[in-house]
Order: structure tokens, then C-alpha cells, then sequence
């Protein structure tokens, strides 16, 4: 139900389909084979694409990769999430949202 939520036109309905499986975490196999073959489709939605790059690398990799040759805007938008949620940017960014940072003064 989630995975076809995707798809929908109402940006807020797809929205809240790609944060719930985002939040859920490791997705079974099926799921995986399911976005995977959205990609394969040609046209996956935004949400499917930031979807994918908000899962582990290792559960696409294989997928992510044969899209090099066949979709590189869609494996180079993929794997740059996966660089920035893999940073420790991404880390502090989930744990302290509206993080102040400390003033450390001129450095002129």
C-alpha cells in the first residue's frame, strides 16, 4: 500500500508514503524488487528517487549501479543521498534539526 502511495498525485499523500517507509527502516525483499522496478520503469517519482537514497546503499547497490548505464541522472542523484545521509552532516542534521551553532569568534 505504502510502495503504490509513491505514485500518487497528491504530493501530500506521496510524501507521507515515502517518510513512513523511510522511518520503517530495512524493507523486505519484495519492497526492494518493487522500487527497483520503478526505476527500471523509466520515470520514478521524486519520492521514489528520495526514497531510495534515504535507504541503505547496500539493499540497491546492485540496482542503483545498473542505472549508470541505462539512467546516470538517476544513479547520480541516488548516489549523491546516499553521500549526504551517510555523512555526518545528515547525522547532526536528524538529531538537532534547528542545531545553533557556536559563534567562534573572527578568525581575520
Amino acid at each position: 500500500m505504502l510502495l503504490s502511495g509513491l505514485q500518487e498525485a497528491d504530493p501530500a499523500i506521496a510524501a507521507g508514503c515515502a517518510e513512513a517507509l523511510r522511518q520503517h527502516g530495512a524493507l523486505p525483499t519484495d519492497a526492494i524488487d518493487t522500487l527497483t522496478a520503478q526505476f527500471a520503469g523509466g520515470n520514478p517519482s521524486n519520492w521514489t528517487v528520495g526514497l531510495a537514497g534515504h535507504l541503505p546503499g547496500k539493499h540497491l547497490a546492485g540496482a542503483v549501479a545498473d542505472l549508470q548505464q541505462t539512467a546516470p541522472e538517476l544513479h547520480y542523484a541516488i548516489t549523491v543521498l546516499w553521500s549526504f545521509t551517510e555523512s555526518w552532516i545528515a547525522r547532526r542534521w536528524e538529531l538537532q534539526p534547528v542545531a545553533g551553532f557556536p559563534d567562534i569568534g573572527n578568525t581575520q
